[in-house]
């Protein structure tokens, strides 16, 4: 798993790429962690992960609560269908905006 984040203002841009597992969600916790608290909104790109543990899922959860108990919101960018099936499971994309 890489992540990358890019902030501007109240905007973070976190891009990752690989698979989001529980060995991996270390990677995003750590770049989320990094985030300054003036950003709020959180857009997650996963265009490039093509697959979701239940780990990955608990860590995206958590983002969302960070991002509202700012006054943000998280967006799940451009999920591959295998994710999407996931997220429609679980019921995830329920909870957080998904954007396809």
């Amino acid at each position: 798993m890489e992540a990358t984040s890019n902030v501007q203002g109240s905007k973070a841009v976190v891009e990752l790429q690989g698979k989001l597992t529980v060995q991996s969600v270390d990677v995003l916790e750590e770049t989320l962690s990094s985030i300054p608290e003036e950003a709020c909104d959180f857009d997650i790109d996963m265009s490039q992960v093509d697959y979701v543990s239940s780990a990955g899922l608990r860590l995206l959860m958590s983002a969302s609560k960070t991002a509202i108990r700012r006054g943000g919101v998280l967006r799940v960018l451009y999920p591959q269908d295998d994710v999407m099936d996931v997220f429609d499971i679980t019921g995830i994309a329920g909870v957080v905006t998904v954007v396809r």
